[in-house]
């Protein structure tokens, strides 16, 4: 079933009945549980009953996480300390075909190349808007919200900078 016909709002409000029956929190064990076991239950419409595609669609998952566990050894230059980092970023691939489509890279390259460097500093300001809006009603957290958005600026000028000079 597409994931565009899943009722998010009936989805939320059976999770939240499930934590009241089982008295806990609710673990992924217990959602797929209900799925399987209540046909009524809306969270089923959520899961890939097809055994054949769902489990092809699990290799995929697996196939990722796979590419995000791969490391390499990242040299901080400010505490001279080796730092593992992901070896393969997703980012959006141009090819010979003129077309863009989703697909690891190698870091290394992705560093090298104005394009996918561009792409790098987009998807690092969304991650800490997303971290912003995550954690909005963590009192505790919002002390750093401005320093966050000082460095989406300093990257938003850092990317506006590159394109000046690749301009002249």
């Amino acid at each position: 079933m597409s994931k565009k016909s899943v009722d998010w709002v009936a989805c939320t409000a059976r999770v939240e009945q499930l934590a009241k029956e089982l008295r806990r929190e609710v673990t992924p064990k217990d959602i797929l549980r209900d799925a399987e076991t209540n046909k009524r239950s809306p969270l089923r419409s959520y899961f890939t009953w097809d055994l054949e595609r769902g489990f092809r669609k699990n290799l995929l998952v697996e196939a990722r996480q796979l590419l995000s566990t791969l490391r390499v050894m990242y040299l901080d230059p400010e505490t001279g300390e080796s730092v593992p980092v992901r070896k393969y970023v997703r980012l959006m691939i141009a090819h010979t075909d003129q077309t863009l489509r989703g697909g690891y890279v190698p870091r290394a390259k992705a560093m090298k190349v104005d394009y996918l460097h561009v792409q790098m500093v987009e998807l690092a300001k969304q991650n800490l808007e997303t971290f912003v809006r995550r954690f909005r009603s963590f009192t505790r957290i919002e002390t750093v919200f401005p320093l966050i958005q000082r460095a989406i600026t300093m990257l938003e000028a850092s990317a506006v900078a590159k394109a000046k000079r690749r301009a002249q």
